[in-house]
């Protein structure tokens, strides 16, 4: 006799799938218009930023290589973006996390509720000045032909791009949070 119980299964027969709500609520995103007036002084501003970072710290100790923190919040899941980084030299994965609560504005807000709050991603990177210039490069090459294809691997910045609702480098806000009585510092 078998030290196993044996088990008997039933005929199989066909169940009828539920065809479930599809992907959820349309999201409206900025136009591409749009995001260049939005994102493009954004990304000056950090090539600024960075230049800004690299003086102080050639005039502190010189170094060829010095690193910014990118911080950069999409509207939206973006798949696969952690193997997209990995493929640019100098951009370094640091941490993601998800967002809920974003509250809606002229660019991003659910169609179907306008004032509906949105969820999003948080993705830090760490760039040196070569990763920035690539960044900065497939950014151009986005606002050229959205739907021109992007080397292998590098197909999730075009949908960051189109879900870019802020970039910055990483500073005070991202350290304290908007948490009022922070900034406000202490009580006198």
């Amino acid at each position: 006799m078998p030290d196993h119980p044996l088990l008997l299964f039933s005929t199989p027969t066909k169940a009828d799938r539920d065809a479930g709500h599809g992907g959820g609520t349309p999201v409206h995103r900025p136009s591409l218009d749009r995001q260049r007036q939005r994102i493009g002084p954004k990304l000056a501003t950090l090539n600024q930023a960075f230049d800004a970072r690299r003086l102080t710290l050639q005039q502190i100790a010189p170094t060829e290589n010095p690193e910014l923190v990118l911080v950069i919040e999409a509207i939206g899941s973006v798949d696969n973006f952690a193997n997209a980084v990995r493929r640019v030299p100098g951009l370094e994965w640091l941490v993601e996390g998800d967002e809920e609560g974003i509250p809606p504005d002229e660019d991003f807000f659910d169609e179907k509720s306008p004032d509906k709050k949105l969820s999003g991603q948080l993705f830090m990177l760490a760039t040196n000045r070569q990763a920035l210039d690539e960044l900065l490069s497939l950014w151009n090459h986005y606002q050229a032909d959205p739907t021109a294809a992007f080397a292998r691997g590098l197909a999730p910045f075009k949908h960051v791009f189109a879900q870019l609702k802020d970039i910055r480098p990483w500073g005070v806000e991202d350290r304290v949070g908007n948490d009022p009585s922070v900034l406000a510092g202490p009580n006198r």
